[in-house]
């Protein structure tokens, strides 16, 4: 027990933050799926990445009626059109949003929602693939070579927009729809009897195919951000539950020692202190004294007599006597609701009566304090000392109060305190010293003989007309209303420490609450990993995911009136260049590394590499009619 006030350690706890992947070999992305799995969040990443799919989607509705009203615009003003190479971008205009409607229903009322997912996708790529390529030959005509206009818009919306890169596997539908803008390109080749060239199909071709791949690459950058901002938020919420555990369980101890009005006070002040020292104050000297009079308490002073045999002992040894002693201090002190104060090896004080108020306090203090003396004879038979117990209970007024401002400390000061002191030095040894006022109070229960003759002719005593007694370990009565019943003050009849509640022990005192709050077992740890998995899933239905508002006309969620983030940040961000209002933030945002740079430069190289081998492609082309007569032999 310390008299020390301190904030419950609860940061103790085994930290569950988010591993730096920096650090860790192979690849990022993989060690964050890892992560992800082992904090069991994956549910959240996955209902993120739904309502991502949702705002996804409906970019993807926009750009391609916005593609689909400019190519038509341009065809009308083009004299040369007819209504046979117009007509299908209508066409698409019209049925496009008809068939990804699927994606933004309630994915609770279809039980195959990926599914349908994925098909929506498929149809979506494939009408625009074959109307943007045969379908748009056919209505040319013969000897018109046409050149396929959206396969890189096509491309990219599989791999980002479309909902088959959340529910399935778009490369398979990357590469089916590249082949058929390649076949589509030769085709309409042939048609025109144009050569097959290397540098042209060859390039086109390799053109297709590194589009297909840098997308699937994109797809794991993506991948590797959402899950980082998962696991960030996992680890913000996480430092807050334990954060509010903390704040819950300080109100529980100063709601323990203090009063309504000191408590408030003291809490103005602590906040008050925290900003000064953010501000570089710290030679303020408060001048609130946090003090609080209390009329009708019982106090009690122990003293454990040949103290020094202990200190003779190992370090090991010693520590475990004092813990001992505390830990069975704590549980009586719960069972009889006695607030211990300060305990300093040899000196405990405790007082009872504040907090919960009871006329039986001064029972409460008496039986706390043979349990103390039982305690103390108890472990210095097993440890072999002769040591004892100098105690006394006196009842009176005493000021609780709170000095010092860098470490404060809680204490009771007041005239019937140094009477209790008094009486301490002067009792005798495994009794329990009183007053007079306090065994009127004590409704007749405990045998008791007279106190000592020093005790009697002590100055101080004398002056407060202080007559004292002696009650030791006994069988007592304790008055009811329905009858008389024994309770004998032994070990044989003393509440097994295991049927204590875990709650009763941690609301004791402090320095229960102090201890208790770093024993975290492991099961402790498995709820509040729980807590925060549950938790981030809710948070996630908040988090922002729209960034050019488009959430607000084709997400169909309460998610609005819960808070959703993209409104609670639009003050915060610019709405067009989408960066930070204030520069300092934005500047330390852009000097965050980035972990996924070298991937970034193997990927310009990458693509550097193929626009090198596209331009060295020497001009070799094959004719139609070679290649027919090839194609003839062969069959």
């Amino acid at each position: 027990m310390s008299s020390s006030i301190k904030s419950p350690n609860l940061m103790l706890m085994p930290d569950e933050s988010i591993i730096d992947v920096s650090k860790l070999k192979g690849w990022e992305w993989i060690n964050l799926r890892k992560q992800i799995e082992d904090l069991s969040l994956e549910p959240c990443y996955r209902r993120y990445v739904e309502r991502l799919a949702v705002v996804n989607v409906s970019l993807f509705v926009f750009l391609a009626e916005l593609l689909g009203f400019l190519h038509v615009l341009l065809q009308i003003m083009y004299k040369g059109h007819t209504i046979r190479t117009t007509v299908p971008f209508i066409v698409i205009m019209v049925l496009l949003p008809l068939i990804v409607l699927i994606c933004f229903k309630d994915k609770k009322k279809y039980a195959r929602f990926p599914l349908w997912n994925i098909l929506a996708s498929c149809a979506a790529a494939l009408m625009i693939v074959l109307t943007d390529t045969f379908f748009m030959a056919l209505s040319a005509g013969p000897d018109v070579h046409l050149r396929s206009s959206y396969d890189h818009v096509v491309t990219i919306s599989i791999y980002s927009l479309l909902p088959i890169s959340v529910y399935g596997k778009p490369s398979f539908l990357g590469f089916g729809s590249t082949a058929i803008y390649f076949l589509y390109y030769v085709y309409s080749s042939l048609s025109i009897r144009e050569p097959i060239s290397l540098s042209s199909h060859g390039s086109y071709a390799i053109y297709l195919v590194s589009l297909n791949m840098f997308m699937e690459g994109f797809r794991i950058f993506i991948e590797y951000d959402l899950r980082r901002m998962i696991l960030n938020r996992r680890k913000l919420l996480y430092q807050n539950i334990k954060l509010r555990s903390a704040v819950l369980m300080e109100n529980d101890i100063m709601e323990q020692l203090l009063s309504s009005n000191i408590r408030s006070t003291l809490k103005a002040e602590m906040y008050k202190h925290i900003d000064e020292q953010r501000q570089g104050m710290r030679y303020f000297i408060s001048t609130l004294l946090f003090i609080e009079l209390y009329s009708n308490v019982s106090i009690l002073i122990a003293n454990i007599t040949n103290y020094q045999l202990i200190t003779q002992l190992d370090v090991s040894e010693i520590l475990e006597i004092l813990n001992g002693i505390c830990v069975r201090l704590d549980q009586s002190a719960a069972k009889h609701n006695v607030l211990p104060i300060k305990f300093l090896g040899n000196f405990l004080s405790c007082i009872s009566g504040i907090i919960p108020k009871s006329t039986r306090r001064t029972n409460a203090c008496v039986d706390f304090a043979l349990d103390f003396i039982s305690i103390v004879d108890e472990i210095g038979q097993e440890k072999e000392l002769k040591i004892a117990v100098r105690v006394a209970v006196h009842d009176g007024e005493a000021f609780t109060a709170i000095v010092g401002r860098q470490k404060c400390c809680f204490d009771i000061w007041s005239q019937d305190v140094a009477i209790a002191h008094c009486m301490a030095s002067l009792g005798r040894k495994n009794m329990v010293h009183v007053s007079q006022k306090t065994l009127r109070l004590l409704h007749s229960e405990y045998n008791y003989e007279n106190g000592p003759e020093e005790a009697q002719s002590h100055s101080l005593l004398q002056k407060a007309n202080i007559t004292t007694y002696l009650i030791g370990p006994q069988p007592r009565v304790i008055k009811s209303t329905t009858g008389n019943f024994f309770m004998h003050l032994s070990k044989d009849s003393e509440s097994n420490s295991d049927s204590l509640p875990y709650h009763s022990m941690l609301r004791s005192s402090f320095y229960s609450v102090s201890r208790a709050s770093v024993a975290f077992d492991g099961k402790d740890l498995d709820a509040l990993r729980q807590k925060t998995a549950s938790c981030l899933l809710e948070k996630v239905e908040c988090m922002p995911v729209d960034s050019i508002n488009l959430a607000k006309f084709f997400d169909f969620s309460n998610r609005v009136e819960r808070g959703n983030e993209d409104y609670v940040i639009k003050p915060y961000i610019t709405p067009f260049w989408r960066i930070y209002r204030k520069p300092e933030v934005e500047s330390g945002y852009n000097s965050q590394p980035d972990l996924l740079f070298k991937y970034a430069l193997l990927l310009m190289v990458f693509i550097a590499t193929v626009f090198c081998i596209m331009a060295l492609f020497p001009p070799f082309s094959v004719s139609t009619e070679i290649l027919s007569t090839s194609l003839a032999l062969y069959i």
